[in-house]
């Protein structure tokens, strides 16, 4: 929902937050966001603006699960 390029351009002109998807059906700009969230795990890439947020561990459904989000902010 919301990944239209019109869609995303009046929600970066409000200056509002938000969470973009990007599939491997954009296969340069999946690429270019797996090489650059590589690059910070391996430390091959530093000093880039990062938030990291972990779930903790949920069990269900006979699964554990462990979350973990991480952003960026400024990537240039």
């Amino acid at each position: 929902m919301s990944c239209q390029t019109a869609i995303a351009k009046k929600i970066r002109k409000k200056e509002a937050d938000y969470i973009l998807a990007v599939k491997e059906n954009q296969p340069t700009l999946y690429r270019n966001i797996k090489d650059l969230f590589e690059g910070m795990e391996s430390g091959e890439i530093r000093d880039v603006p990062e938030d990291v947020w972990q779930s903790g561990t949920e069990k269900g459904h006979g699964r554990i699960k462990n979350r973990e989000v991480r952003t960026v902010t400024d990537i240039e």
